[in-house]
């Protein structure tokens, strides 16, 4: 211990010797003030002004260039200690004495009590600045801060805004104006990161302003841009299977400019576009690309301007090819084979045949084997002539999936139906006369339907183009009412929406050719007169058929697909509507008969046109058959001698109503003068006069 001591003063003493106290201050402090010392340090709340330092305007790198002494080395990691300096061995640190200098690399070292300015790490970049360098990062300057919207988007419940932090900021203004209106403050935030607010008091098809800025104390900056955004709904998706892919259905919600179509294979999670529709009212696309076998999930949004709603409803389908049917043969007389190519992604098949060519009261076979390409149906009535179709079936993720109907080739024919009249008793039921004088000269069929109990038909007074409609109990015969005259144009058709509990006559000609009058069928009083604007296009359609739309003829309305076809009186194509009366698709007749066009009938399978002879040499009025997708399927020859106006059935009976005009033969008695052997006589005589009928009649047609 001893030797260790005196070898320690000895150190102790030729280093006092080599280096006086002078050569090193005893205390950091006592340190050259220049910029590059990393041991100064800017307290908090310090204001320190270094003569030497350089302008504001100045980057801080650029700052601490300037303020160096030429003679100063600035102060790095690569600037040796004074321990390291070279021939003199490091003293190891007295514990009582509290002024030993600091080892600059040993950050971890305790503080001096007497110098609470310990020396930063060279290598920390977040040191305190040098209080001789005044270009010290500079406060937030929030007045020229600018607001800015990263994201405003529709959320179920509202309008979402998200925005740019602003640093420094204490929170954030959010203004909204209503177009048209004035600026009013949405909502002042508290908080930097408070960067999102979901307006929640929007109401539909309303267009908002929003702006947002930040503000600091009483500093406030600059607002963003003006963001514009309109609220909308989506719209209610459904999807059915069409002959050639998958169709969807929307309604129309308030102030939609147009719709986006996303879809997705049901095994991924990512949405594509698959479709744009520029117009409001083309609410329905087919998906004509889906392949067989492939679920497919769907959603729609509708857009205005930037605007986009939330998705709308999931609906998702598999897509099954429609079969073809290759042979039909009878076997015997009770028995046929049917024969179809087989569908490789097939659960099975359904097949479905009747004496019937609309499939009305039909018989049906399930097959649940896939593979199976033939089937032998029985039972059949012999010498009866039978109609077949088949479709294919997967089942997946528990659900059943089907193609559309494929028809026999027997289905497309030409046939002639037979016509009985309706009586009461022995008496033909002839609209005009059953309905008595109330009539007068109203006595031009035109537009008929049913309700299932009674029946309506519109009588036209040709002199005025005035209507009534008269309502027969259908099974009974009786007129129970006759309302009273209206203007419905040429009333040309009518159907019964039991959906509405309400008739629809179409117009045709007049004053509105594509108005639809909805009647009360209590009191035959009018409740709506509607003018059907068509968009300036329609799915299924080009710009110029939605133009050429001008006029309809015919109107059938069916309760399973809650949709309206209505005919076109210059192309007989057929413009589909929604149960509201929205246009949803145009349809085009893949074959037409060169008839006179007149009223029309629907099931949920098919479209029936009634037609007259347009040629002396066309011997019947025929009912020509169409799929909803346009597909010609028959042409029924019907009864000839009178003009067939309208048809309607009531379940598998279907009636046709007639018109006739002609000039009926009469002869009275009247007094007349006569000469006689020079004398004038009165002589009654019998004189022929013609008066020019019209009559209008309702036949059951049998054999459809």
């Amino acid at each position: 211990m001893k030797k260790a001591t005196k070898r320690f003063l000895s150190l102790a003493l030729t280093a006092a010797l080599i280096f006086p106290a002078s050569l090193y201050p005893a205390h950091a402090s006592d340190l050259p003030a220049v910029a590059g010392n990393p041991e100064y340090i800017q307290q908090s709340g310090d204001s320190i002004v270094n003569p030497g330092s350089t302008p504001a305007d100045k980057p801080p790198q650029a700052a601490r260039d300037a303020s160096q002494d030429d003679n100063t080395p600035p102060v790095n990691s690569d600037t040796p200690s004074q321990g390291d300096l070279p021939g003199i061995p490091q003293q190891p640190a007295d514990p009582n004495d509290t002024h030993q200098p600091a080892d600059p690399n040993d950050t971890q070292q305790p503080a001096d009590p007497d110098n609470p300015q310990q020396p930063a790490d060279p290598n920390d970049t977040q040191q305190p600045a040098d209080p001789d360098n005044p270009q010290q990062p500079e406060e937030p300057d929030i007045a020229n801060s600018k607001g800015h919207f990263t994201e405003v988007r529709l959320v179920s419940n509202g309008i979402s805004l998200t925005w740019e932090k602003i640093a420094g900021a204490k929170g954030y203004y959010i203004k909204r104006k209503i177009s048209g209106g004035t600026w009013q403050v949405l909502i002042k935030t508290k908080g930097e990161d408070v960067l999102n607010y979901i307006d929640s008091d929007v109401t539909v098809g309303t267009t908002y302003y929003y702006c947002v800025k930040a503000y600091a104390g009483s500093e406030k900056g600059e607002a963003s841009e003006n963001k514009k955004v309109v609220y909308l709904l989506p719209p209610s998706l459904t999807t059915e299977v069409a002959s050639n892919g998958i169709q969807l259905r929307w309604n129309r919600p308030v102030s939609a400019s147009g719709y986006y179509v996303y879809r997705r294979l049901l095994t991924k999670n990512t949405w594509t576009k698959v479709y744009t529709i520029t117009q409001p009212g083309e609410i329905s696309w087919r998906d004509t690309t889906a392949k067989n076998g492939n679920t497919y999930a769907y959603v729609v949004t509708t857009y205005n301007g930037a605007s986009e709603s939330i998705y709308s409803n999931e609906k998702s389908y598999t897509k099954v090819n429609v079969p073809k049917v290759t042979g039909l043969t009878r076997k015997s007389s009770t028995k046929m084979k049917v024969t179809w190519k087989v569908n490789k992604y097939a659960s099975g098949y359904q097949i479905q045949y009747s004496k019937n060519s609309l499939f009305q009261g039909v018989k049906k076979v399930t097959l649940r084997d896939g593979s199976l390409s033939a089937y032998t149906l029985s039972g059949l009535a012999k010498k009866q002539n039978y109609y077949v179709r088949i479709r294919t079936f997967i089942k997946k993720n528990g659900k059943t999936y089907y193609s559309a109907w494929a028809a026999s080739s027997n289905v497309k024919s030409t046939k002639t139906a037979k016509a009985t009249i309706l009586k009461k008793g022995k008496k033909k039921l002839e609209l005009r006369s059953f309905a008595k004088q109330v009539m007068f000269q109203h006595d031009v069929l035109q537009g008929s339907c049913t309700d299932g109990t009674y029946s309506y038909y519109v009588l036209l007074n040709k002199s005025n183009y005035y209507s009534k409609i008269v309502k027969v109990h259908h099974s009974t015969r009786k007129v129970v009412l006759v309302s009273g005259a209206m203007y419905l144009g040429s009333g040309n058709d009518m159907t019964y929406n039991p959906d509405k509990n309400c008739l629809v006559v179409v117009q045709c000609t007049g004053t509105d050719p594509k108005a639809l009058i909805s009647i009360d069928p209590n009191t035959l009083g009018i409740i709506e007169n509607r003018h059907i604007t068509l968009p300036n296009k329609l799915a299924g359609g080009t710009t110029s058929d939605a133009k050429g739309a001008t006029a309809f003829s015919g109107i059938a309305y069916d309760k399973t697909r809650k949709q309206y076809a209505v005919l076109l009186s210059h192309n007989y194509n057929f413009i589909l509507l929604d149960a509201e009366m929205n246009p949803i698709q145009y349809v085009k007749a893949s074959k037409k008969n060169d008839y006179k066009i007149q009223g029309i009938d629907a099931t949920s399978d098919y479209i029936l046109v009634a037609q007259s002879p347009k040629y002396s040499s066309q011997a019947y009025n025929i009912i020509t058959v169409y799929d909803w997708d346009g597909n010609y399927i028959a042409k029924i020859n019907a009864k000839k001698g009178y003009e067939i106006e309208s048809i309607f059935h009531i379940g598998k009976k279907y009636y046709a109503s007639f018109y006739r005009s002609y000039y009926k033969i009469y002869y009275k008695k009247v007094t007349k003068k006569v000469k006689v052997k020079g004398r004038i006589k009165k002589k009654k005589v019998k004189k022929k006069y013609t008066k020019f009928m019209r009559d209008n009649y309702v036949y059951r047609i049998n054999g459809i």
